[in-house]
């Protein structure tokens, strides 16, 4: 199955005062999780309005089996993941 894809994605979303706001995805990286393989951990580089930043979230694996879905909580990420993640972030010169 392929992983999702959101580079050059324009969303849009409320923020916790009720504004609406829109982010570009510029970038991201995908990998499965260490001790987890139906868990994705994904990295994200991305712009607003308010400029650039960085977004951390997972997708997990459908009950179905069939699909990615966005998490909707916190994403933990083991040390060694974090590590991997940063490995690959500067490959990608992303100013971190």
């Amino acid at each position: 199955m392929n992983y999702p894809n959101n580079v050059g994605r324009t969303m849009k979303y409320n923020t916790a005062s009720g504004i609406e706001m829109e982010i570009h995805i510029e970038d991201e990286i995908i990998i499965p999780e260490t001790n987890y393989p139906n868990k994705l951990l994904c990295f994200q580089k991305a712009k607003s309005v308010t400029g650039e930043f960085y977004r951390t979230g997972y997708y997990i694996l459908s009950q179905n089996g069939d699909k990615w879905v966005w998490g909707k909580n916190a994403a933990y990420v083991s040390k060694e993941d974090t590590k991997l993640l940063n490995v690959e972030a500067r490959k990608r010169n992303w100013d971190i």
